[in-house]
């Protein structure tokens, strides 16, 4: 089970994931149209995930990150924010290789949102 602890600063908005999960070598980074991803970490864990908006702007809604597999997807979702520029998502472990995006919704929908930004994060 994945436990959640929100820790809301100076308007941004961190969660700390209390599970395994896993980052790219060292660091990777890269907008979508709509939204950035900039992951830390080695192998198939992930020091940090932060997702912001493209735009620079703030967004209300749920942060959010995808890890896509060959059979599936497992979406991990922030607390509702207000007026945020970016989320970060903090140690998260993986036991496979992912495909990681992430972006900014109104509702939790586990769908695909267009305009994330993705990296791949592997061992």
């Amino acid at each position: 089970m994945r436990t959640w602890i929100p820790l809301l600063a100076a308007g941004l908005a961190t969660v700390a994931l209390a599970a395994p999960a896993v980052a790219a070598p060292d660091s990777a980074s890269k907008c979508g149209t709509k939204f950035c991803i900039d992951v830390k970490g080695s192998g198939l864990h992930v020091d940090s995930a932060t997702v912001s908006l493209k735009s620079g702007g703030t967004a209300t809604g749920y942060f959010y990150l995808e890890a896509s597999t060959g059979s599936g997807a497992t979406f991990f979702w922030s607390p509702k924010v207000t007026d945020a520029y970016s989320v970060t998502f903090s140690d998260i472990t993986f036991a496979h290789n992912v495909t990681l995006c992430g972006g900014e919704s109104a509702t939790k929908s586990n769908v695909d949102h267009p305009g994330d930004g993705c990296v791949s994060v592997h061992s």
